[in-house]
């Protein structure tokens, strides 16, 4: 039996800049105020696949029989690249989004591969069953410990922001506070229905940055599910 190739991360940012592309215009009408923001989605993520084939490349170059670039490394690359983007801030939102994640993901020595296996436990219920389940592995409950961190610290980091120093939150990670809200964005999520995909994506839109911005909501779930439906799909 041939075994099939992993996904790599050229193949998932390609997936979600194919489902932008498919909705550009339908995000640009949802974007009141400038009636650009699926142009500028589209942008984010041909540069997310650009800086991925990047990272492939360098690596290609120094070692033979590379599989696929690790997750942070492409996540890093594309942080860097998106701060270039002029005039585009959802691109400087997701680059912090990105380097926030992919320190996380450092930290416990997370691939792709680890993400792939938890979203297709996640996913593999029945339909009619909406319930997330928990984590059966200690590596799974890496992955949701690094994932719950990230989101706390994009939300934390774009809220101090707006605030004055002294106001500013020093900690980082996931807070009882954070955990809280979080576990409320889920129930609201399974409160307006929708599949497993959708209730997923909706509570990591409404738990991070994206949730302030309804045109930014709405772009953000069709990444979030493009890119859970990606992984789970590539971990068969």
């Amino acid at each position: 039996m041939i075994e099939q190739p992993s996904l790599d991360m050229i193949e998932l940012f390609s997936g979600a800049l194919q489902a932008l592309k498919d909705q550009r215009e339908r995000l640009n009408q949802a974007d009141a105020t400038n009636g650009n923001h699926g142009d500028h989605m589209v942008a984010i993520f041909e540069v997310a696949v650009q800086a991925a084939r990047a990272e492939q490349a360098a690596l290609t170059g120094q070692r033979s029989g590379v599989q696929g670039v690790g997750i942070s490394a492409a996540m890093l690359q594309a942080s860097r690249q998106l701060e270039n983007l002029e005039n585009n801030d959802s691109a400087r939102l997701y680059g912090r989004g990105l380097a926030l994640l992919a320190q996380r993901l450092q930290e416990r020595t997370l691939e792709l591969d680890d993400l792939a296996a938890y979203a297709s436990s996640l996913l593999s219920a029945k339909e009619d069953q909406t319930e997330t389940k928990p984590p059966a592995s200690e590596r799974e409950l890496d992955v949701v410990k690094a994932l719950l961190d990230a989101l706390s610290d994009w939300e934390r980091h774009e809220t101090n922001r707006l605030k004055t120093p002294a106001e500013q939150q020093t900690q980082s990670g996931t807070d009882l506070g954070y955990l809280f809200g979080a576990g409320m964005a889920y129930l609201q999520a399974k409160a307006k229905g929708g599949d497993r995909l959708d209730i997923l994506a909706e509570t990591a839109v409404n738990a991070s940055p994206l949730g302030r911005a309804a045109h930014r909501a709405e772009s953000g779930r069709l990444v979030l599910r493009t890119l859970l439906q990606s992984l789970a799909g590539g971990s068969r």
